[in-house]
């Protein structure tokens, strides 16, 4: 019998850390313990919706993102069950990270950009989970012909969010007040280069 692998946890969180900049998305795909049924099941949920809407793509593991709002050391925003937090990164043996990176555009300022993401971060701290949106998520998955899309059956409010709904959202918080600062500034990218902001990074 082959010896059990180790891993040196340590060892990874200084190489993530070192590498870790402001506005990264933190996506993991983790594995609940054995008695946590429950998760089981909601992890489950997550993951056959995303492979029914994005195929055989490789994050549909995923079942969680986080928002790097500082390094050295890491402060992420979290928006988990049962309210949003602002929380250091704790490296999983069981889970697998993955880290996206988004390319800037023209006029781009870090200031701005990493005290907008955390003016966000600090407004969703706190707000609860919406578990409402996994229990449309299911009554979809079994029921895919009779509930329409966009129809939502267990509405809980637009304050609630889901992580990844609220990842977005301090994005769209910067993009829109940056905006603003930069219209003020007269440095607001054209259109041309306005078409180039979702790009990832390796």
């Amino acid at each position: 019998m082959s010896k059990p692998k180790i891993i040196d946890i340590k060892a990874l969180e200084l190489a993530l850390y070192s590498n870790l900049r402001i506005g990264d998305v933190v996506l993991m795909d983790t594995k609940p313990r054995w008695y946590q049924f429950w998760l089981k099941v909601v992890f489950g949920i997550i993951r056959r919706y995303q492979r029914r809407k994005y195929g055989r793509a490789e994050h549909t593991g995923d079942i969680h993102a986080m928002l790097v709002l500082e390094t050295h050391p890491p402060l992420l925003f979290s928006y988990e069950y049962p309210k949003a937090v602002l929380k250091g990164l704790k490296l999983d043996p069981r889970t697998k990270y993955r880290v996206c990176r988004y390319k800037p555009v023209e006029g781009f300022v870090l200031p701005d950009f990493q005290l907008l993401l955390r003016e966000a971060a600090e407004r969703l701290k706190g707000r609860h989970y919406d578990e409402g949106q996994l229990a449309d998520i299911l009554v979809k998955q079994l029921f895919p012909k009779a509930i329409p899309k966009k129809f939502r059956l267990f509405d809980l409010g637009r304050k609630r969010k889901v992580c990844s709904v609220a990842v977005l959202w301090c994005f769209l918080y910067w993009w829109r007040n940056w905006w603003r600062a930069a219209h003020l500034r007269g440095t607001r990218p054209q259109r041309k280069e306005i078409a180039k902001r979702p790009g990832d990074a390796n």
